[in-house]
């Protein structure tokens, strides 16, 4: 047996593999993992010069392990690519949730550090943010913050005692919403 055309053959095997599994992608890429595994393993052991039959064998249970193996992986990527898709309304959810508390606290900065002294509820109405958080917070809370007639003592260096309630119902959602 001429060992040299053995080789070429081996390696137009594994040219013709590498060319089936990239250009056409509704073929098993495992299929063309076995030409791959069946050529390179006739070429290593051409250099051994064993008996045809050995070679042949050898040859064959080296693409079928090859074949086997990318099978699994591509298994492991598929259930992994899927559970990546099950997860990503999840996720969306949570930046969402994030991107509000995150807003809800701009607002009290803000608020803080404006100069001249506006009326809490009177800048919340002025701001996008509140109409996106109001909805979420507690509708207690919201009527005590919207109420003009109730006057909260400052602390802690707030301007207005009802920045304090703002802050803890957005302290209270990003435990309930698991944001902590």
């Amino acid at each position: 047996m001429d060992w040299g055309a053995l080789t070429i053959c081996a390696a137009a095997i594994s040219a013709a593999s590498l060319s089936i599994r990239w250009r056409f992608p509704t073929i098993q890429p495992a299929l063309a993992t076995f030409g791959i595994g069946v050529s390179l393993s006739i070429a290593v052991l051409s250099l051994f010069r064993p008996p045809w039959p050995l070679t042949a064998s050898g040859a064959l249970n080296v693409g079928l392990i090859a074949a086997i193996i990318d099978y699994c992986l591509s298994l492991k990527r598929k259930r992994t690519s899927a559970e990546a898709d099950q997860n990503a309304p999840a996720n969306i959810e949570k930046a969402a949730q994030r991107q509000l508390i995150a807003d809800g606290r701009k607002l009290i900065a803000a608020f803080n550090r404006q100069e001249p002294r506006e009326n809490f509820v009177d800048f919340l109405a002025e701001h996008e943010e509140w109409q996106a958080i109001r909805p979420r917070l507690d509708a207690k809370v919201v009527s005590e913050m919207e109420n003009p007639r109730l006057v909260v003592p400052s602390r802690d260096g707030k301007k207005d005692g009802k920045v304090i309630y703002l802050q803890d119902e957005l302290d209270r959602l990003e435990r309930e919403w698991g944001l902590i």
